[in-house]
């Protein structure tokens, strides 16, 4: 097969036109058109599908719409990046926010008002907020509240379990404050612990709440996938 060349020439350039070589390769606004469709210039396209592998050696720049994957588990591959020596993964591939109704323990009401709160999960990180407020408590019971998506099972020695502060209001908290926590053995809950000088702590029990009370707090953890 021999080249094939349709020709639109700029006088000016002596370039320009749509061009096949003798293996197929098209070339617009190039005569030797490396790839099986080799542009020269800007491409704009409307309802494109592209598959299989393609690589672009520019930036890509999306005027109007959104890069939508397809194909559960796929995603954004940062494999030609150094890591750690620890990596398991360098594919993002989810991003999710919204909010969920959180749940707390047995014998304790929230204010219906402040049961929404918020989350942010980008890969396996999901960030929640939010605000606890008492609306009616009896009991002993440990004061707990659901989380939205299960926490990821801890590798070893508690090296998957979670912690932070928090800032609360009107509650017996011990006398070095008080603390979140979620265990790292696909947990769907999380925990107050309340924290002594003496280095103890122990779970903020439902008995040292009351009516109006508040707590604030922000958590992130990790889930399994």
């Amino acid at each position: 097969m021999s080249d094939i060349r349709f020709n639109r020439w700029s006088h000016s350039t002596g370039t320009g036109g749509i061009f096949q070589d003798s293996s197929g390769r098209v070339g617009i606004g190039s005569s030797v058109p490396k790839t099986t469709l080799d542009v020269v210039g800007i491409v704009s396209a409307t309802g494109a599908v592209i598959s299989g592998v393609s690589t672009f050696s520019s930036d890509i720049t999306i005027s109007n719409g959104n890069i939508v994957i397809g194909t559960s588990g796929k995603g954004i591959d940062f494999s030609a990046n150094a890591n750690a020596a620890g990596m398991t993964s360098e594919l993002l591939d989810d991003y999710e926010e919204g909010t969920f109704t959180v749940t707390p323990n047995t014998n304790l009401t929230l204010n219906s008002s402040y049961t929404t709160w918020f989350y942010t999960k980008i890969g396996r990180q999901v960030t929640i907020s939010g605000l606890f407020i008492v609306s009616s408590v009896s009991g002993t019971n440990g004061v707990t509240g659901s989380l939205p998506f299960v926490s990821a099972t801890s590798p070893a020695n508690g090296t998957g379990s979670y912690a932070g502060g928090t800032m609360s209001h009107g509650i017996d908290i011990g006398d070095a404050g008080m603390a979140w926590y979620i265990a790292g053995e696909g947990s769907n809950i999380f925990t107050f612990y309340r924290i002594f000088d003496n280095g103890g702590w122990d779970q903020l029990p439902n008995s040292a709440l009351a009516p109006n009370d508040q707590i604030y707090a922000t958590m992130t953890y990790f889930t399994s996938s």
